[in-house]
């Protein structure tokens, strides 16, 4: 790949990175079944109603070196379930679009396979863009190599889910016209 000169154009594209582990299942169960309040308490004879899953996960976001440094974080994303129906018996993709960074996320869990992913997106910025948010999460992937860590963490009075993905391996630069899907 050759260096960029001042005369070529700018060419917009998104850098992407998947990274996955395995799933943190009992901390995902009880935030599927009982949302981030957990698990209930109840006195004797008081009626049992089960409560609807979540319509909504609040989580940090952190991409961090192997060094310990961090290159970004994302704090309290507000995570919306990509289809209805959210249940423990199948996979649940949860999503994220974040307008003033251009930067996109899914978080899925797998409770067949037991597994977890991740999928972070940002658009290219043009050239002297000036929006810090966009900025660092265009770096944030950029700057990714191996060893290096995304993590989610979502609070729950049952316990925090905290899923941490090893990155293996650099964002992928993919075209202007695809779309980040889960699936």
């Amino acid at each position: 790949m050759s260096k960029k000169t001042e005369d070529e154009p700018f060419k917009p594209h998104w850098l992407s990175v998947t990274a996955y582990a395995p799933l943190k299942v009992v901390q995902t169960l009880n935030y599927l079944r009982f949302g981030p309040q957990g698990v209930r308490r109840f006195g004797p004879g008081t009626p049992v109603k089960p409560d609807a899953p979540p319509e909504e996960i609040h989580v940090n976001l952190s991409i961090k070196q192997a060094s310990g440094g961090e290159l970004a974080r994302f704090e309290n994303l507000v995570m919306y379930p990509l289809q209805d129906g959210i249940s423990e018996s199948k996979t649940t993709v949860w999503m994220v679009s974040l307008e003033d960074a251009h930067f996109h996320a899914s978080w899925a869990w797998d409770f067949y396979r037991l597994f977890s992913g991740v999928t972070l997106a940002v658009e290219a910025p043009p050239p002297k863009n000036r929006r810090k948010a966009w900025n660092t999460a265009y770096r944030a992937l950029r700057d990714l190599s191996p060893g290096d860590q995304i993590i989610v963490e979502a609070p729950s009075r049952s316990s925090n889910i905290l899923q941490i993905y090893p990155v293996d391996g650099p964002a992928l630069e993919i075209s202007e016209n695809a779309r980040l899907t889960a699936g």
